[in-house]
């Protein structure tokens, strides 16, 4: 790989800060990191596949089949509550064995088959389980981290086990950014076409009063803000912004905790006011931001908001201008967004 490539890698696995004079210190820290947290994930998903396991068997011994989908097609003809039972046990039991020796491409092939069989349990019976969705991609994900020798691997072993696990955050956050994306065209759509949308100030009172009219529910907070929409309107906002700008995130590790935890807060909003549980995204946001490995400063600090994306270029003018420069480190640790 090209030198130029190499220290552009190591620069972003650093935060954006100059290396001193140990400088793959912070390589292997992150190395380190990032393979207690895949750990954690094929740990959480032994859990996760242990707890639905009642759920698959129920949900076919009550309900058959309308039509099997294509990853469970080679099962047609077979006793399905059978072959359910199998390969939810499989998955929990593979992603128990990726747990005790995450360096297995078998274990690790095999959870990442046996989930995505999982998955088409619920299509097969005319639902969607959003649950497994990123589930599913990291698991694919995880497939390509290389072979490592615990602490004695090499250099290049430890910069791609680090780029694996950055994959799978830039793609999380690219599922958000394509949310806050369909969100913001929406808005800007319906500004073009003189109508209320999304930029609205009752815009989330509406959704609401809509969402509550069609499932007979009352959120917690839901009836609240459908009285004072005023109130939500700056928070739907915010949401837009940090779903749209998302994949930006996933190379300034400095905002990782921080968006992590903005995301958690989101998907804890949407329990309160829609009734809608995300509670697997919530785990994921966990290993992958909030434990991130590639955090090197507190994400609460004040001159953390120069370094987001779009708002950061226009905070870091104004403070040009008021004469109040920030240092060059900050300066350089914002990206071209």
């Amino acid at each position: 790989m090209p030198p130029n490539y190499m220290r552009t890698l190591r620069g972003l696995l650093g935060g954006g800060d100059r290396f001193g004079s140990q400088p793959f210190e912070k390589l292997s820290k992150a190395y380190r990191l990032a393979h207690q947290n895949v750990r954690y994930f094929y740990l959480a998903s032994a859990l996760y596949v242990w707890l639905i396991l009642p759920d698959l068997h129920d949900s076919v011994l009550f309900e058959p089949p309308l039509e099997l989908a294509w990853p469970l097609k080679w099962a047609a003809g077979l006793p399905i509550l059978a072959v359910v039972d199998i390969i939810s046990v499989a998955c929990a039991s593979f992603a128990a064995l990726a747990f005790w020796k995450p360096e297995s491409l078998v274990w690790r092939v095999g959870f990442a088959i046996t989930i995505l069989l999982c998955a088409a349990v619920p299509v097969s019976l005319g639902a969607i389980n959003h649950g497994f969705h990123e589930w599913i991609w990291i698991a694919f994900i995880f497939v390509f981290l290389p072979a490592t020798d615990g602490e004695h691997a090499g250099r290049w072993s430890k910069l791609s086990y680090c780029l694996t696990f950055g994959a799978a955050q830039a793609l999380i956050l690219m599922f958000y950014t394509m949310a806050g994306f369909w969100k913001a065209f929406a808005g800007f759509m319906s500004l073009a076409k003189g109508i209320p949308g999304n930029f609205s100030p009752d815009a989330l009172g509406w959704t609401l009063a809509d969402r509550m009219a069609q499932t007979n529910t009352q959120p917690l907070l839901g009836p609240f803000l459908v009285e004072n929409s005023m109130l939500a309107w700056p928070m739907f906002l915010g949401v837009i912004y940090a779903q749209l700008v998302a994949i930006a995130v996933a190379f300034r590790p400095s905002l990782h905790q921080a968006w992590g935890w903005f995301l958690i807060v989101f998907h804890t909003g949407t329990f309160l006011l829609m009734e809608i549980a995300f509670p697997t995204h919530i785990v994921i946001l966990l290993i992958l931001m909030i434990a991130s490995p590639f955090q090197r400063e507190p994400w609460f600090r004040w001159n953390t908001l120069l370094h987001l994306p779009l708002l950061g270029r226009i905070l870091t003018s104004l403070l040009e201008q008021r004469g109040t420069h920030p240092n060059q480190e900050e300066l350089h640790a914002l990206s071209d967004i």
